[in-house]
């Protein structure tokens, strides 16, 4: 058995940089100057992470850890596969993303173990497909590769569950992609797709679709009939209306339509009974849809940057509401129904029109994070702010206060005067009493300026 110290060392010596010993997620950021490793309890390096060095070609010590099973090497200066690589038996992750590769030798792999590569940002042309020679491979990510088009004999990766082709150019998909039966997973994101390819309107086993950033001006109505379909995003594409068919997914629990032209959600939507989560961010929606109104179970609407310049009584019916994101519309009365929403954890109203904050705020004793943030005129807020007990993070900035109520203080958390990701955010209101000196030295200097004008 080799000594993985005397390799790690000449590694070192070699590299010029700190290996470093730790239990790590591999697909983790890795800092500057510093490559990371885990041993298991044999004493065998199974993990190794170089990345961000001036590498062109890899240290041959890295393939005398015969026991390695997962290696990443981002980042480098790579244009050629090593081959040496073939040599790791227990390979079963490799990484060669942001690198400078074009192809992938004809070498035979029959025999690895590996079961996901990611080749993300390299300057592969077409698809490798010496790839399917390898029998366990289940994920792929060759996202950010100019490939155009993919040929048929994508049909032979009939073992792949994930694939990742992210802005790869891609504006059709061919008929032997039917062949994958095994795909649970397709990234199809930031391409030129100008319609859902038809070969994924057929029956598949697709629980996770992107096809966000195309092109893209119809909802095909066979699109529902995807069985198990759990999660679409259809977000940044072209579409002005949806079919009344989008009500008949049985399984989905995450739509994001976000960024669309859509002015109105057609009847039947709400018979999406186990959707969760919708995105209709920046969306001209003038109007809350009355199909949402009957979603009862619901649990995140995110509605940012759309057109509504009211929030209906009817929101009172939405009682499994968790996240509430309406952020950037019209709004300037918030109705006293919006506080029965008492299961409500994060609740966004920055960038409206809102003046007053009503009293009933105090009700939604479960929320954590609270936006009135820019674009807002509140110049007070009611004591029954207090009540929030399990808020970490309040956000004022851009109102306009002019007095620190000294029941903030009472909230337990930090007052700020500038930006912070917790705490009461105070910035850019006219404050007087106290001034912002006072503020942006937290909490015990706002308590002694008020002690001394008692």
């Amino acid at each position: 058995m080799a000594d993985y110290k005397k390799i790690i060392e000449g590694l070192q010596a070699k590299l010029g940089i700190e290996f470093c010993e730790s239990n790590f997620n591999i697909d983790g950021w890795v800092s500057n100057g510093k490559a990371y490793f885990e041993i298991n309890t044999a004493n065998e390096v199974i993990k190794l992470k170089i990345a961000n060095q001036e590498l062109t070609e890899l240290p041959s010590e890295i393939f005398e850890l015969e026991s390695l099973e997962e290696l990443s090497l981002e980042d480098l200066k790579l244009t050629e596969f090593p081959p040496a690589i073939s040599a790791l038996k227990h390979l079963r992750f490799l990484s060669l993303a942001n690198n400078s590769l074009s192809n992938l030798p004809q070498f035979s792999l029959q025999n690895a173990k590996l079961e996901s590569l990611n080749l993300l940002n390299n300057k592969f042309t077409e698809l490798p497909i010496v790839l399917a020679e390898l029998e366990q491979l289940k994920d792929l990510n060759i996202s950010q590769n100019p490939l155009g088009n993919l040929p048929e004999a994508i049909g032979d990766f009939k073992q792949l569950a994930y694939l990742n082709l992210d802005s790869t150019g891609i504006t059709e998909l061919p008929n032997a992609f039917d062949k994958l039966l095994n795909l649970q997973e397709l990234d199809l994101s930031n391409n030129n797709l100008t319609e859902v390819p038809p070969v994924l309107l057929q029956p598949n086993n697709l629980y996770r679709l992107y096809l966000s950033g195309n092109v893209i001006d119809l909802f095909p109505a066979e699109l529902s009939k995807l069985d198990k379909l759990e999660f679409l995003n259809f977000g940044f594409n072209q579409l002005r209306i949806l079919p009344p068919e989008i009500g008949n997914f049985k399984n989905l629990r995450t739509l994001s339509i976000d960024y669309n032209k859509l002015t109105a959600l057609p009847s039947g939507f709400s018979s999406n009974i186990n959707l969760r989560k919708l995105d209709l961010a920046g969306n001209p929606i003038k109007e809350l849809p009355d199909e949402l109104i009957k979603m009862s179970s619901l649990e995140e609407l995110n509605m940012i940057g759309c057109e509504l310049s009211e929030i209906p009584s009817e929101i009172k019916k939405m009682k499994s509401l968790l996240v509430l994101l309406l952020m950037g519309n019209k709004i300037t009365f918030l109705p006293e129904e919006l506080f029965k929403l008492t299961n409500l954890r994060h609740l966004e109203l920055g960038k409206n029109g809102i003046v007053k904050v009503p009293k009933s705020i105090g009700k939604l004793t479960q929320l954590e994070t609270l936006s009135f943030a820019e674009g807002n005129k509140i110049s007070r807020l009611p004591v029954e702010i207090k009540n929030l007990t399990s808020l970490k993070e309040l956000d004022l900035t851009g109102n306009q206060l002019i007095n620190v109520p000294i029941f903030l203080l009472e909230m337990g958390m930090d007052i700020r005067y500038s930006s912070a990701p917790y705490g009461i955010i105070l910035e850019d209101n006219p404050l007087e009493f106290p001034p912002p000196s006072v503020v942006e030295k937290g909490n015990m200097a706002i308590a002694e300026y008020f002690a001394t004008q008692d």
